[in-house]
């Protein structure tokens, strides 16, 4: 293990982070990490590094976004390359129950399939900024996916609109974080520049019914004085809504030969698409190269894998333990390579 943590997903009882060339896998109730991707080891494939994470809960996948491309995995550890790019694609979201892979590049927001296989609809496009060494604070994305929002930062302004674009607000012009992650009533970030603790913020979208009257609420406040986080995600079974079951096209595994079956953005439709598998003549297939990226031997317990990355003291906490269906709240903060378990 090289490097700083660079991003967390979590889900259930799984807790995945990612080095620059590594990802990995926590399960919360054996404490063993699992490697899921190394990339040193396939570099024939994948030549730049992890940046972003994003899961699709529904299907059991994650999305990584490297310096060039989009690619995705199961939680085993294959999967192949679906997007490429040129340095340009900063963040990526996903949201399986309507089906699609969000991704922000060069000021605006765009849509696609999660296949990555569909032209990229543009829903949103930044307000233009004064560029300069004052304004400039790269860009941010996540969402809700329980009210289908996105929330997204460009030049500092962070914005928020629905997945059409559509009902777009302007919620704070001094907004210089690097994550962003809904929950509730807040919007939970971390500073772009190193900076102590994470910032809690009231967002748009929901009501108050107890507690303080708006004017006595807090416009934002520190509630987490981790020294310099790097990354962060809420532990939550409200974040993860799921499709009811007879709308899931890819719910059987014979659906599709190759075992990889795409459901299409129509939730009442039983719509999909396949990944070819070898030696398929049919042309509405998807071509998709595909790679093992597991490497074997791949499971080590807390305190191997403490010792290989020299860490001597805990940065962090789960803030509640957590039940057998997780309906516990738990955030999982990394600070520089440090993980809290």
């Amino acid at each position: 293990i090289d490097g700083p943590i660079v991003d967390i997903v979590a889900y259930k009882d799984s807790v995945f982070y990612a080095y620059q060339n590594q990802l990995w896998e926590y399960r919360l109730a054996t404490d063993f990490h699992s490697l899921v991707v190394d990339l040193e080891a396939q570099d024939d494939h994948l030549t730049s590094r992890i940046q972003r994470l994003a899961i699709d809960w529904e299907n059991k996948r994650l999305y990584l976004l490297t310096g060039s491309s989009v690619t995705l995995v199961n939680f085993f550890g294959r999967g192949g390359s679906i997007i490429s790019h040129r340095g340009t694609v900063t963040s990526i979201a996903v949201d399986p129950v309507e089906r699609y892979l969000f991704y922000s590049e060069l000021g605006s927001v765009k849509r696609m399939h999660l296949d990555g296989a569909s032209t990229p609809k543009v829903i949103f496009t930044a307000l233009a900024a004064v560029l300069n060494r004052n304004v400039q604070g790269g860009e941010a994305m996540a969402l809700d996916p329980n009210i289908r929002t996105i929330y997204y930062i460009h030049e500092r302004v962070l914005y928020s609109f629905n997945y059409e674009g559509q009902h777009s607000v302007v919620l704070n012009t001094q907004a210089p974080y690097a994550r962003l992650e809904p929950f509730e009533d807040r919007l939970y970030a971390n500073y772009r520049a190193d900076a102590s603790g994470l910032v809690s913020l009231h967002r748009t979208g929901y009501t108050f019914t107890v507690g303080p009257t708006p004017e006595r609420r807090p416009s934002n406040d520190v509630t987490f004085h981790t020294t310099r986080p790097r990354a962060m995600s809420v532990l939550h079974v409200a974040k993860f809504p799921e499709s009811h079951k007879a709308y899931l096209p890819c719910f059987r595994s014979e659906v599709c030969r190759s075992g990889w079956c795409f459901p299409l953005p129509d939730p009442q439709a039983a719509g999909h698409r396949c990944v070819c598998s070898p030696g398929e003549a049919d042309v509405s297939c998807i071509r998709m190269l595909l790679h093992n990226y597991k490497p074997k031997n791949s499971l080590v317990s807390s305190a191997e894998i403490n010792a290989a990355a020299g860490l001597t003291a805990v940065n962090g906490q789960l803030s509640a333990s957590m039940s057998a269906a997780v309906t516990a709240l738990a955030f999982v903060i990394a600070t520089c390579n440090t993980l809290p378990f």
